[in-house]
């Protein structure tokens, strides 16, 4: 079975159809599903397990280091942050459907302009939050009654984030590129 590798460069265009000993694309069709659907899914349990790690010692470092609040603060935005978060993480993850559709037919052209139009949408649309997000922080935690004596710092806490955004959209949009290549890790 001859599979395809891809290299996508800023402009969204992908870079050869070359067989590759470190082949990063799968054909999810052919195989056993169960051995499949483990091998795809295992990466991404992994991942998300090594993420909910990263926010139990961060929030005892904050706790440690900063005190209690510096938690009040981040206990404040939180919700927001993963608002945002998973706004992007939905809308670059979006675009994986039709480029998985794409790369299972072969239509290399149609994969490439799906590529570069999920980018500059990505782009826009998280330049968006973050220009929404600078407005409308204080107001909106201050809508949700955010006690005063914490409030500033998690306005801050919370611009730190937004200003982290695109980091955020760019690592979401490139793995939503590689998942709908077949590849999970």
């Amino acid at each position: 079975m001859k599979s395809r590798c891809y290299v996508i460069n800023i402009y969204g265009d992908i870079m050869g159809d070359k067989e590759n000993d470190m082949d990063s694309t799968h054909q999810m069709t052919i195989g056993q599903p169960w051995k499949l659907i483990i091998g795809f899914a295992f990466p991404l349990m992994l991942g998300n397990l090594c993420q909910q790690l990263y926010i139990m010692i961060d929030t005892a470092i904050v706790g440690q280091v900063l005190g209690v609040q510096a938690i009040a603060a981040i206990g404040a935005t939180e919700w927001f942050v993963w608002m945002m978060q998973g706004l992007v993480q939905g809308f670059t993850q979006g675009f994986s459907i039709k480029m998985a559709q794409d790369f299972g037919a072969n239509h290399d052209s149609s994969l490439r302009k799906d590529v570069f139009h999920s980018i500059v949408l990505s782009f826009v649309f998280t330049f968006l939050l973050l220009i929404l997000g600078f407005l409308f922080s204080r107001s909106l935690l201050s809508l949700l009654n955010t006690p005063i004596d914490v409030l500033d710092d998690a306005i801050t806490y919370l611009q730190t984030m937004i200003i982290a955004l695109p980091i955020v959209m760019l690592y979401n949009l490139f793995s939503a590129i590689l998942r709908s290549l077949g590849n999970s890790r």
